[in-house]
């Protein structure tokens, strides 16, 4: 069911994680090592954190624009989630009917590939559809786009 669907994408999160982790170019230091660095070795990693947030700058907030309502959301939704509610066509190309199972094996195809943008979604049972929460809600029309690109959805 739905409990072990989850258990198996926090079991796949978690091997992702450890498969990266290797990639990080942290030294581990000790106490002795970290009252010893020079200067310029605080400035370099200091450096290092600040080009870190850099690929966040270009979503700064931007100045309110009352003919912009969709910059106005996408800033008000920074750091907060926000939710879709997604509606799924009747049957499958193949002629098949879309049961819940089927909804919640196509959200975790979704959430799987949003993932690897960075994007994190949960779902949930809504009347006949999925209610969908975006993470990080600023990228909420970033994600509308995406589920309506899957030839089962109806709408969003």
């Amino acid at each position: 069911g739905h409990k072990a669907r989850m258990k198996t994408q926090i079991v796949l999160a978690v091997c992702v994680l450890l498969l990266l982790l290797p990639l990080c170019d942290c030294k581990k230091r000790n106490s002795k090592q970290w009252n010893s660095m020079k200067e310029s070795e605080w400035q370099r990693l200091e450096w290092e954190e600040e080009e870190e947030d850099f690929e966040d700058e270009e979503e700064k907030q931007r100045p309110f624009d009352p003919k912009n309502m969709k910059d106005f959301f996408i800033n008000q939704k920074r750091g907060k989630p926000a939710m879709l509610v997604v509606k799924f066509r009747n049957t499958t190309e193949d002629g098949q009917n879309i049961t819940l199972e089927k909804m919640y094996e196509i959200a975790n195809e979704w959430n799987n590939l949003l993932l690897t943008d960075g994007i994190d979604i949960s779902t949930y049972e809504h009347d006949d559809g999925l209610l969908v929460t975006v993470m990080q809600g600023h990228k909420i029309f970033q994600v509308k786009d995406f589920l309506l690109e899957d030839p089962l959805v109806r709408l969003v």
